[in-house]
C-alpha cells in the first residue's frame, strides 16, 4: 500500500486469520488476507494494538481510553469504567486470560470486564507502566521510566531503580521474555540487556 510510505505507523498486529490491524497519524486501518484496506473510522489516534487468544482486537488511545473489537462491534472503556488512565499505552495476556493493560498512571488487569488498578501505591516502582509481558514461569513483568517490577501472588518486586542491579537505562521501553525465564529489555539509551537472576548480565547498544 504506497498510502503508507506517506504516513508514521504507531503499531501493527495480525490475528489468527492473518488479517493486519495498523495503527498510522491518520487513523486505524484493517487489511484482509488480500490486503484490502478498510479504514475503522471513529477511533481516536490508536498508539497501541493487541490481540488476544480469542482474536479479540483491543486498541490503547493516546487520550480516549480502550476500545474492544470484537465480531465487528465497537466498545469503548475509560476512566469513568475503572481503566487507570485514559492513555494506553500497551498490552499483555497472562496465562488465566487475563489482559494487562500498561497506562500512564498505572496498570490496570481487565478480567471478565473488571479493572482493578495495581499502582505506586501497591508497589509498582513507577506510576507509568511503559510494556507489560507475561513471565514465562507466571506472574508478570512491568517496565516503567524508574525501573523494571515484577508481579506475582499480589506483590511486587523492583529491579533496576536509580542504576543499580547492573541497568544500562532505568528507563523500559520493551520487554522481550525467553524460554530460559531470561529477559531481553530495551532501553531509552539505544541499549538491549540481558537480564537474568535479578539483574543485568550483558548489554548491546
Amino acid at each position: 500500500d504506497s498510502e503508507l510510505e506517506k504516513l508514521m505507523i504507531t503499531a501493527i498486529a495480525s490475528d489468527s486469520r492473518g488479517n493486519l490491524w495498523v495503527a498510522t497519524s491518520e487513523g486505524l486501518f484493517f487489511y484482509d488476507t488480500q490486503y484490502h484496506r478498510t479504514k475503522i473510522e471513529h477511533v481516536p489516534a490508536v498508539r497501541s494494538v493487541f490481540v488476544d487468544r480469542n482474536d479479540t482486537v483491543w486498541l490503547g488511545t493516546y487520550n480516549s481510553g480502550l476500545y474492544r473489537c470484537q465480531n465487528g462491534e465497537l466498545s469503548r472503556f475509560s476512566r469513568a469504567d475503572g481503566l487507570a488512565s485514559d492513555s494506553v499505552l500497551c498490552f499483555a495476556e497472562s496465562g488465566d486470560g487475563s489482559l494487562w493493560i500498561g497506562t500512564s498512571d498505572g496498570l490496570t488487569q481487565l478480567s471478565d470486564l473488571t479493572f482493578p488498578t495495581l499502582s505506586l501505591a501497591d508497589g509498582l516502582v513507577h506510576e507509568s507502566a511503559l510494556c507489560v509481558a507475561p513471565a514465562t514461569d507466571g506472574g508478570l513483568w512491568v517496565g516503567t521510566p524508574e525501573g523494571l517490577s515484577f508481579f506475582r501472588d499480589g506483590h511486587f518486586s523492583n529491579f533496576g531503580t536509580a542504576k543499580v542491579d547492573g541497568f544500562t537505562s532505568p528507563w523500559i521501553k520493551r520487554i522481550r521474555p525467553l524460554k530460559n525465564g531470561d529477559l531481553l529489555l530495551f532501553g531509552a539509551k539505544k541499549n538491549i540487556d540481558l537480564f537474568s537472576a535479578g539483574k543485568v548480565t550483558a548489554t548491546w547498544q
